[in-house]
């Protein structure tokens, strides 16, 4: 009652082509020698590269001797002259006040101790920030904040004194 179960592989047998085996050995000894020639050629080029940076290193030339023209005129010596000395800068009286959207420094005569303390200062023109620049949305505080500054230098630095006023001292980070 039962049949035995066909081999599906018997009913496709003899349907396949036989591919011939014959070539394949050529094609290897032929890409085997495409493969050495590229090698060859990538020694050839990376010695020349080579050769062409020792020989550059190696030989130095002989430089170019220089030559100068002679000239037939003489060269007269010349007595030197007085420079003009050259007055300095003068600086602006610091209670002048200076043009709209100009802030100008006021030289000391003496080096500021760097002390937190702004008796040094007097005399020193103060320009007061009370305009807002970083706003939070529904933020008008600019009544209890403000900042006054002031500019001045010396010969070797500029200095800016600031006396902030905030009803509020929030400060979450140091330096």
């Amino acid at each position: 009652m039962h049949k035995p179960q066909q081999n599906m592989e018997d009913d496709w047998e003899g349907l396949e082509l036989q591919q011939p085996r014959g070539g394949s050995q050529m094609m290897l000894y032929a890409g085997m020698g495409v493969a050495g020639l590229f090698g060859l050629v990538v020694c050839v080029v990376a010695v020349y590269f080579i050769w062409t940076q020792f020989r550059q290193r190696g030989g130095e030339d002989e430089a170019a001797p220089i030559v100068v023209p002679s000239t037939d005129e003489e060269e007269t010596a010349v007595s030197p002259t007085e420079t003009a000395v050259i007055a300095p800068t003068s600086t602006l009286p610091a209670a002048a006040a200076p043009s709209s959207g100009n802030v100008e420094a006021v030289r000391l005569a003496s080096t500021p101790t760097i002390d937190g303390s702004l008796g040094e200062w007097d005399g020193v023109m103060a320009t007061s920030s009370s305009s807002r620049v970083y706003t939070v949305a529904g933020w008008d505080g600019s009544e209890d904040l403000t900042a006054v500054w002031q500019l001045a230098w010396d010969n070797a630095n500029l200095y800016l004194a600031v006396t902030v006023t905030d009803d509020t001292h929030v400060q979450t980070a140091s330096g």
